[in-house]
């Protein structure tokens, strides 16, 4: 985000000088995020659709297709020699 300077800026962060328009101070907002276990979520919601036999909410294809890509960066990573 973008806010007008009002006082000193963070000694940290980006200052645009606009000329006549006056400086503008670039800043990251830090939302509070709740800490949760992402694979016990998933598991739980896995074991809920098999037994309410709905559909799960990642098919088995979409799930196939993202540990494939993750195969394929974690292949990468492991040969590739650092610059």
């Amino acid at each position: 985000r973008i806010k007008e300077i009002q006082d000193q800026p963070d000694p940290f962060s980006m200052v645009l000088d606009l000329g006549e328009k006056g400086k503008r101070e670039i800043y990251f907002e830090h939302p509070d995020i709740p800490a949760h276990n992402a694979i016990k979520e998933e598991l739980q919601a896995f074991h809920r659709a098999i037994s309410n036999g709905t559909k799960p909410m990642v098919s088995a294809e979409d799930g196939y297709r993202a540990l494939e890509t993750a195969w394929q960066i974690n292949h990468m990573m492991n040969h590739t020699e650092a610059s």
